[in-house]
Order: C-alpha cells, then sequence, then structure tokens
C-alpha cells in the first residue's frame, strides 16, 4: 500500500514538474522569439540605412524589400501604427522600378491593406479599401498576361506542331491563374468586411453615461403595463416616450418649482393680510378711545353749564342784576 501512495505521488510529482517544465519553455521561446524579432529588426534598419545611402537602382530593389520585411516584424508585433509606415515605403519604392502588373506590387497593396485595417486610427478604413482594389487592379492585369499567353501556348499545340516539352508551362500557368482567382476571391471577401467595418464606425455609438443616463430614466419613467393599471391615458403617452427622453422629468421639475412659488407667495399674502388686519384693529381700537373720550369732555362741559345757569338764578344773582 505504501508502495502504491508512493508510485502515484511520483507519478503525480512528475507530471506537475512536465507541466511547470512545460509552461517554462513555452515562456522562453515567446521571449527567444520577441528577442529574435528585435535582432532582426535591428539588423534591418541598419541595411535600410545603407540602401539608402546608395542609391542605385539594385539597392532600391534590395530596399523595398528590407521595407516589406520591416513591415512584417511591425505586423508580427501588432505595432500596425509602425508597420503601415514601413509598408507604405515598400509600395512607394517598389512602384518606382517596377511595372503596374507586377505580383509584388499585389503583394505590397495587400499587405498594407492589412496593416491600415488593424490600425488604431479607424478613419484609415477607407485607405485600406483603396490598396486592396489596387492590389486587385494588378492581379486583373497579370490574369489578363497569363490568359493571353494561355491562349497563344494552346493555339501553338492546337496546330500540331512539335513543341518540345521544356517550352510547355501550360500547367505552371494555370497554377497561377487559379492562384490568381483564389487571390481576388479573398480581396473582394475583405472588402466587404471592410465596408462592414465602415458603416458600424459611421453608426453612433452610445458612450457609457449615455447608457447610464436612459438606464436611470428607464427606472423613473413608469412603464407601459404599470402606467395602464392606473390611468389608461397616462400609459399611452409613457408607451410613445422615448427612452432617453428627459423631458418629462424637466417638465417636472418645473411644475414642482412653480408650487413651490406659489405656495411661498400664499403665505406671504397670509402673512401680510395678518399684519394689515392686525393694524386694522389697533386703529379701531384708538378710534374707539378718542371717541370715548370727546364723549366724555362734552358730557362734562354740558354739566358746568347747567351748574352756571344754577348760579344765575340764585339770589345772589338776581341781587347784582338789581343793582
Amino acid at each position: 500500500m505504501v508502495e502504491e501512495l508512493t508510485e502515484e505521488s511520483l507519478e503525480k510529482e512528475i507530471n506537475n514538474n512536465d507541466g511547470e517544465s512545460h509552461a517554462e519553455t513555452t515562456n522562453e521561446s515567446q521571449t527567444d522569439q520577441d528577442s529574435d524579432l528585435n535582432v532582426a529588426n535591428d539588423v534591418l534598419i541598419i541595411a535600410r540605412d545603407i540602401y539608402l545611402d546608395v542609391g542605385t537602382e539594385r539597392s532600391k530593389a534590395s530596399l523595398g524589400e528590407v521595407f516589406m520585411k520591416l513591415g512584417d516584424i511591425s505586423l508580427e508585433q501588432e505595432n500596425f501604427d509602425q508597420a503601415v509606415v514601413d509598408y507604405r515605403e515598400a509600395v512607394k519604392v517598389k512602384s518606382e522600378r517596377l511595372s503596374d502588373d507586377n505580383m509584388e506590387l499585389t503583394e505590397a497593396h495587400w499587405r498594407l491593406a492589412l496593416a491600415l485595417s488593424a490600425s488604431t486610427d479607424k478613419s484609415q478604413i477607407d485607405q485600406a479599401i483603396e490598396h486592396v482594389e489596387r492590389a486587385m487592379e494588378v492581379l486583373n492585369k497579370c490574369k489578363k498576361n497569363l490568359l493571353e499567353k494561355l491562349a497563344s501556348v494552346q493555339e501553338t499545340y492546337g496546330k500540331g506542331k512539335q513543341v518540345a516539352k521544356s517550352d510547355d508551362n501550360t500547367e505552371d500557368i494555370e497554377k497561377k491563374l487559379n492562384e490568381i482567382d483564389q487571390f481576388l476571391i479573398e480581396m473582394e471577401a475583405k472588402i466587404e468586411e471592410l465596408n462592414t467595418a465602415k458603416i458600424n464606425r459611421d453608426k453612433e455609438v452610445p458612450t457609457p453615461s449615455e447608457i447610464a443616463l436612459a438606464e436611470y430614466v428607464k427606472m423613473l419613467t413608469p412603464s407601459a403595463e404599470s402606467g395602464s393599471t392606473t390611468n389608461a391615458g397616462s400609459s399611452s403617452i409613457t408607451s410613445n416616450v422615448p427612452i432617453n427622453d428627459i423631458t418629462s422629468l424637466i417638465k417636472r421639475k418645473v411644475v414642482e418649482d412653480i408650487k413651490s412659488i406659489d405656495e411661498n407667495l400664499t403665505n406671504t399674502t397670509t402673512n401680510e393680510n395678518s399684519v394689515t388686519n392686525t393694524m386694522m384693529d389697533e386703529g379701531e381700537e384708538k378710534k374707539r378711545k378718542v371717541e370715548n373720550l370727546i364723549d366724555e369732555t362734552t358730557s362734562e362741559g354740558s354739566g358746568e353749564g347747567r351748574s352756571g345757569e344754577n348760579d344765575e338764578s340764585s339770589p345772589n344773582k338776581k341781587v347784582r342784576l338789581s343793582g
């Protein structure tokens, strides 16, 4: 039993070590590959500078290939913007020295289109489509020349002339034509893919803040079902309001502000009326006091007059009159 457990544990340990070693090997392989690409890139940059300084026709041919290799390395490292720069230079150099039906031009335009389509600048999709179309133009010219050559060869053999086996390149021509047709199909699919990407780019994509606002408004706005249980009219209105329409919220806020203003005005008017009523009550009180004082004064004056009359009717007054 102990031996079995020991064997099982050893097998597990061996498997674990194998897994770790495989992961380490993979990481080391990836590191080595990146290192090799960096070394190759440095060597190609030196070669590029040398060929640019020489400037001969032969150096230009080599310079075009150097730019293609630099673009390949940048594409492999997913440095798409640098790949675009390198492939553009390759297309420029090759276009200056090659005929317009040379397959090298097709390859240069095609790789430039791939780099443009993968670039971080999505506005370059139009340029990618343009270079795919230019690659197809070169291919169609190549195809036309091959078909003419094939027809010429078939015409020669059709006449029954004795031609050496080495001169019979019909199979090679047909093979090249087949490759061109496959390449054209792939390019047409690429153009369709780029056009779809262009349409998606032109569509308005909502930002995260707009999505959050729409969800918030959706929570605040009653749904059509809840509106129908309370009020049929309100449910029909709610169902017609877009999710991202916040007009109802603005109107609701305005109504609340107006109600608040009305309440303030009502409270102010009530306070003013209470003050006015208080002042009127105080004035009435003062008026009543003045009237009472006048009444008391009038009553006292009338009492003094009657007392004087009584004095004149007294005997002393009559004596003064008679005297």
